[in-house]
């Protein structure tokens, strides 16, 4: 079985990728991705925070979640989550 999300083979059980995406995912991508996107589910959002993912997604095509994502693991630093996602190959 391989990860849904880097597509390397999983060699334990795996993770549910929900609601990152569906599928089965490895620890590395539940790290990186699967629980900061939960973790986004119950920090508030304010309007500035909101005006920064719109940007994100325009300026890279990314889907929201992808771009709360990469906000959130850096900080909402609008250039370090552009590379971030770049990096990641989601854009």
């Amino acid at each position: 079985m391989n990860c849904c999300i880097c597509n390397k083979e999983i060699k334990k059980y795996g993770n549910n990728a929900e609601p990152f995406k569906k599928g089965t995912y490895c620890d590395n991508c539940n790290n990186q991705f699967v629980i900061p996107s939960r973790m986004l589910d119950i920090i508030i959002i304010n309007d500035d925070m909101k005006k920064q993912i719109k940007e994100l997604r325009n300026l890279t095509g990314a889907g929201m979640i992808e771009c709360k994502t990469a906000l959130f693991v850096t900080d909402w630093n609008l250039n370090r989550a552009y590379e971030w996602i770049k990096d990641k190959g989601l854009c």
